[in-house]
């Protein structure tokens, strides 16, 4: 992790107007209906959002959740593969438009940044009152930066702060916070709440998909590059795998270990592997014979996207990532998965603009 550049990162593109355990519902004392969290969630946003909405017995599924809000199709990569990549573009805010048609509503409390923020201290307070309240009135609460730069879901308060499940993706642990001390360590000095209540949807299945999809093509054409959060040094949509390919080849992006080269792969391949069970979704819920094989194809290509990043991730594992630096085949293996990657994405997006063209 590069701390100093994920810092300033955040603070350009976190969103102003907006893990994986969903919350007790208590304002104090020990947490109580617990949802377990799958582990597995490398994409640790969507993570705790699908945590929140089974608790809340909501029917959306994490499939919908990742193709609505744009995860499904996302892609961003630093110039050096730092692992701020996946938390700093447009997708963090790309919900926000989409709420009312996946069946959810957020109230963002902050976020307020330590050094931009007069009234930081107050803020504290802000948010640790707010935070208690939902909790007791039984409103999932998630965070950022409860200990690292990730998101976590907060599962209850005690009398001093914040409990929340933490996990390094092995077994998960009861931690603790203390209010007044929110936003001071970790890796982003900010205060970042997001509160989570559940709603019928609003609008059709047919226009949800025609929005999603619709947004999927345009990112991938166009990235973040119209963003005016968008960060230098970073490159998205298409064009990020060809950045990809060419911080492959930069020793810094292995400074230390290889842990950026990982987590990006890792991420990226999760949100393919769940635009293809989107995409299945979208097809059973709109029942539309003609659009049928326009799924499918689109389908067939981003099966084959999610393969080439499933190559990918095997050069760079999990359990040898401090070993992987010095082995110039896997990044060559790396780059001839992801220029086969790059191809199958272009032909699927052209196969989601034929479905948007007959929505």
């Amino acid at each position: 992790m590069r701390p100093s550049l994920l810092v300033c990162s955040l603070i350009a593109l976190f969103p102003p107007a907006a893990p994986w355990m969903a919350p007790a519902n208590a304002s104090g004392g020990a947490p109580v209906n617990t949802v377990k969290p799958e582990n597995e969630t490398w994409d640790t946003y969507m993570g705790c959002l699908n945590g929140c909405l089974k608790y809340l017995h909501s029917d959306v599924t994490p499939a919908w959740l990742y193709g609505m809000s744009g995860h499904a199709f996302g892609l961003n990569i630093h110039q050096q593969l730092c692992p701020s990549g996946p938390h700093v573009w447009s997708g963090w805010g790309n919900l926000q438009g989409h709420e009312g048609l996946v069946g959810l509503k957020i109230e963002r409390v902050g976020p307020w940044y330590k050094g931009h923020d007069d009234e930081y201290e107050a803020h504290k307070r802000v948010a640790w009152d707010r935070a208690r309240a939902a909790l007791g009135a039984g409103s999932p609460v998630i965070g950022y930066d409860l200990n690292w730069a990730e998101f976590y879901v907060i599962n209850g308060t005690d009398d001093s702060g914040y409990l929340f499940w933490n996990t390094n993706f092995g077994e998960l642990k009861q931690e603790s916070l203390p209010w007044a001390k929110y936003g001071d360590g970790g890796i982003v000095h900010m205060i970042a709440l997001q509160i989570v209540t559940a709603r019928k949807p609003t609008g059709s299945a047919r226009l949800a998909v025609k929005k999603a999809l619709a947004w999927a093509v345009r990112f991938g054409a166009e990235g973040d590059l119209h963003d005016p959060m968008h960060s230098p040094g970073y490159a998205s949509g298409l064009a990020a795998y060809d950045q990809w390919i060419r911080a492959l080849d930069d020793p810094k992006a292995y400074e230390g270990d290889a842990i950026g080269p990982m987590y990006n792969a890792q991420v990226w391949r999760e949100c393919r592997r769940q635009a293809i069970a989107f995409l299945q979704e979208a097809n059973d819920r709109l029942g539309d014979a003609a659009l049928t094989p326009l799924f499918a194809d689109a389908i067939n290509h981003y099966q084959r996207v999610a393969r080439k990043l499933g190559l990918v991730c095997d050069q760079f594992p999990v359990e040898n990532v401090a070993k992987v630096a010095s082995q110039p085949e896997r990044q060559r293996k790396a780059q001839r998965a992801l220029r086969d990657a790059k191809r199958a994405e272009q032909s699927g997006l052209e196969a989601l603009a034929q479905i948007v063209a007959k929505l």
